[in-house]
């Protein structure tokens, strides 16, 4: 449930990485422990940010991670 996603922290590897370093939605999702899936819709419904590059989705973990903790807030 939305607790356990709200109490996630980064793994040392991503919250030492550059703040611009982009992940795949299979990396987030392995990163949240979700299917690809979750992640995507949650990406089309506008309910984590993401970054289109062309045909491709990235996204930001600690944005993924903070917009999920302000959902859990509410």
């Amino acid at each position: 449930g939305w607790a356990r996603l709200v109490s996630l922290s980064l793994p040392d590897t991503t919250r030492d990485a550059a703040p611009s370093a982009f992940c795949t939605a299979q990396q987030m999702a392995e990163q949240l422990q979700v299917p690809e899936s979750w992640i995507r819709d949650q990406a089309r419904r506008g309910k984590v940010p993401s970054v289109r590059l062309g045909h491709y989705v990235r996204f930001q973990p600690a944005e993924v991670l903070a917009a999920l903790r302000a959902q859990g807030k509410r």
